[in-house]
């Protein structure tokens, strides 16, 4: 039974020792042996035998030391068997748990400063790539944390977190300005990793759906599928299959194929009789025929009364208006005027 429970541990190869010391210590707990790599037999209390200990005491203290050292073998024994042959070397002459324990944490975690400033290197440069899972990214982003934890150097909680949002991808700028406007102390780690998975399983599920843009047009439909593809996929069904095959664009004002709004002969019969019914505003305008209507920055003038004219002459042409209407012109001559507002 115990043999399989040792199963659990793996052997130590010299990588991932932060894992792998954290198993071996759930394990040494479980068999009642931690202690035995926290302490040594000598920093034990029942360990000295003083002189004015009576023999009862003495007795009990020995009896606490032979069962120490049973444990101390055990654990021992324990250790060595989960350390692969590669890693011997480092603890081969180690007498007690307590010295093998402390030879492989002085050895493999990174305590020191060129250890320090190399997992601050990896937190400060780790990056969430999309095509990876954001669990596996996570764990390895928490890893990092426990081991600089490990060689005493805590961050905050919002340290933490600012190092999390800094390894994400720009496609997630709106949703991490969205948590550094909460507030310090609903923004928790575990809130963050909730919004991270949160977000990536929507995107997950708005990927797997269909999606027009990715599908590929003929060769003949490259304007449509490139400027206005989008309005055409929210067309009916049939048209959806088909608009592929139509040729150019389609026109909003007649819905026909092959032109744009602005190039619609339809557009332009509209524009023609707008034209004509300005052209003949003028003489549609009910008053007096003596009546003038002044442009102070027209190059000329003009009335429908021939009358009011001196030297009359035939003449012919047309007027073009601002809004390209032409009205035909049948005589030009010379006149007086007198405002009646002057003496």
């Amino acid at each position: 039974m115990e043999e399989d429970r040792t199963q659990r541990v793996y052997l130590f190869d010299g990588t991932n020792f932060s894992n792998w010391s954290f198993r071996m210590e759930a394990y040494l707990e479980e068999l009642g042996l931690l202690h035995c790599i926290e302490k040594t037999l000598e920093e034990e209390d029942f360990y000295p035998i003083n002189d004015e200990d009576t023999a009862a005491v003495k007795r009990q203290k020995e009896e606490k030391r032979g069962k120490r050292k049973q444990q101390d073998a055990k654990c021992k024994s324990i250790l060595i068997q989960k350390i692969a042959d590669s890693q011997l070397e480092y603890v081969r002459g180690k007498t007690t748990p307590r010295a093998i324990w402390n030879t492989l944490k002085q050895t493999f975690e990174k305590r020191g400063v060129s250890g320090v400033l190399y997992l601050l290197k990896q937190l400060a440069t780790l990056k969430y790539h999309e095509k990876d899972t954001i669990e596996e990214h996570i764990l390895g982003f928490e890893k990092i944390v426990r081991e600089l934890e490990s060689a005493d150097v805590k961050l905050d909680k919002p340290v933490v977190i600012f190092f999390l949002l800094q390894s994400m991808p720009k496609s997630f700028e709106q949703l991490i300005t969205v948590l550094e406007t909460l507030p310090v102390e609903q923004c928790t780690m575990e809130f963050v990793k909730a919004r991270l998975l949160s977000e990536v399983m929507k995107r997950q599920f708005n990927g797997n759906k269909p999606q027009q843009e990715n599908r590929t047009p003929s060769p003949g439909a490259a304007y449509v599928s490139n400027r206005k593809y989008n309005r055409f996929a929210k067309q009916s069904g049939a048209v959806e299959q088909n608009h592929f095959k139509l040729k150019g664009p389609k026109c909003r004002r007649c819905r026909k194929f092959g032109h744009i709004a602005r190039e619609c002969s339809v557009n332009e019969t509209k524009q023609s009789e707008a034209k004509n019914s300005w052209c003949t505003v003028i003489s549609s305008i009910k008053g007096h025929n003596d009546d003038w209507f002044f442009d102070s920055g027209a190059s000329n003038h003009f009335t429908k009364s021939a009358h009011l004219l001196e030297n009359p002459q035939k003449c012919e042409g047309v007027v073009m208006a601002a809004n390209r209407g032409e009205m035909k012109i049948i005589a030009k001559g010379r006149i007086n005027l007198k405002p009646a507002c002057c003496p």
